[in-house]
């Protein structure tokens, strides 16, 4: 049966690649169009049949990831098409297996680099929780820069942590979020030696020069390609409606997802509010409010909100009104989602952009970006206020008016 799978991936690959290179040029358009959806259908369903199950031969799996990649290229190439006539994120198991992998290894020190909000941690929660590194690990102990820099401020780690009574091997996750960690974490690094048994360590960072780190090539998590966000946001957009009921509804759905600069926060919040209301005046409503917003950041601290949001620091969320307040983000952060003080005064991001929440007229508050439905059901948080228009800059920076698109 693999055997088959095998070569009906490889089959596939090469006939899609085949297409996307012009191979057919006797064909009329739409006959490619046809003919390119058949072999979609049928590299889904392959791939669809391979993921109940468990692939060791990497000849196969290269295959698959092949097929993956043309498939992505191949539904860009159809929506595209369409646009102009008229994906919840599974996690990756193969990079959880390297994971293992790794730790089953020699290694000692295993760094995961990746952008902000990628995935890194979710990641590693669900390397923690397979049975086998439970197995070989007696002690798991995961740290965040405030739990080092408590851990080096008070005196020897080992004995704050009872490693020195560990009876087996220990696994230490390690987060460092800026390059002044990287200090603490030499100091904890020169104790860590100290203990022969506590030989393996995974640190999670956005920062680049963590890769250097490590006694074993980085782990790198990526944004997804163009193609692949695409496929990925129109699944989450339409959900199990077939887009080619709403073909007015794909060339903005395009824009939005080309706005939202391959952010996996943003393709989940927009996704979820687009299916609400599959209704072509709305999406463009979003599309409004979604440009608006990244020409006021863009104008005010020149560079994408997104990018912003994900180094946390400073961005403005903005109101599909012109007379409306605008919100004022100083900080955001992650936190596990049964952490979350629903008691407090705490605003969607849903909320704000279909304007279905009152906000504040004063005072501070927060804002839920997006909660996850993957343990540990991270919640993404971000603290505001309310800002009046003149408080914020000029007319010529922040326009009032939105472009037409």
């Amino acid at each position: 049966m693999d055997i088959l799978l095998t070569a009906l991936a490889s089959d596939i690959s090469s006939r899609v690649i085949s297409f996307l290179v012009a191979k057919y040029r006797k064909q009329n358009t739409m006959d490619k169009m046809i003919r390119l959806h058949r072999l979609l259908l049928r590299a889904f369903t392959i791939i669809e049949e391979v993921d109940g199950r468990y692939i060791s031969n990497q000849g196969m799996l290269l295959q698959l990831r092949q097929l993956r990649i043309v498939m992505y290229k191949g539904h860009y190439v159809l929506d595209t098409f369409k646009g102009q006539a008229e994906v919840s994120r599974s996690f990756n198991l193969n990079k959880i297996q390297v994971i293992i992998e790794n730790l089953e290894s020699m290694m000692e020190v295993l760094p995961i680099i990746g952008p902000q909000e990628i995935g890194k941690k979710t990641l590693v929660e669900h390397v923690l929780n397979e049975k086998m590194v439970k197995r070989k690990f007696s002690c798991i102990i995961c740290l965040n820069r405030d739990g080092l820099r408590n851990l080096l401020g008070d005196g020897s780690p080992i004995e704050q942590n009872n490693l020195i009574y560990s009876n087996g091997k220990c696994l230490i996750v390690v987060e460092l979020q800026h390059d002044n960690d990287l200090i603490a974490w030499r100091r904890f690094q020169y104790s860590l030696s100290m203990i022969k048994f506590v030989s393996k360590v995974i640190l999670i960072s956005s920062v680049q020069g963590v890769s250097r780190l490590g006694t074993t090539q980085a782990l790198r998590l990526k944004k997804m390609r163009k193609d692949e966000f695409w496929y990925f946001f129109k699944t989450l957009s339409f959900g199990s409606t077939n887009p080619d009921e709403h073909r007015e509804l794909i060339p903005i759905a395009m824009k939005i997802a080309v706005l939202i600069n391959r952010d996996f926060i943003g393709a989940h919040v927009f996704s979820r509010l687009l299916r609400t209301n599959r209704n072509a005046q709305f999406w463009r409503r979003m599309l409004l409010f979604l440009n608006k917003e990244i020409e006021c950041n863009l104008h005010v601290f020149g560079e994408h909100v997104s990018d912003i949001v994900g180094s946390n620091r400073p961005y403005y969320v903005l109101s599909n009104r012109d007379d409306a307040p605008h919100i004022w983000c100083t900080s955001s952060n992650t936190i596990p989602g049964h952490l979350v003080d629903w008691g407090s005064t705490i605003i969607t991001m849903e909320g704000i952009m279909s304007e279905s929440v009152a906000l504040p007229t004063e005072g501070n508050f927060q804002v839920i970006r997006w909660q996850s439905p993957i343990a540990p059901y991270y919640s993404y948080i971000s603290n505001c206020e309310i800002r009046k228009v003149s408080q914020v800059v000029s007319e010529e920076k922040c326009p009032k008016r939105n472009r037409r698109l």
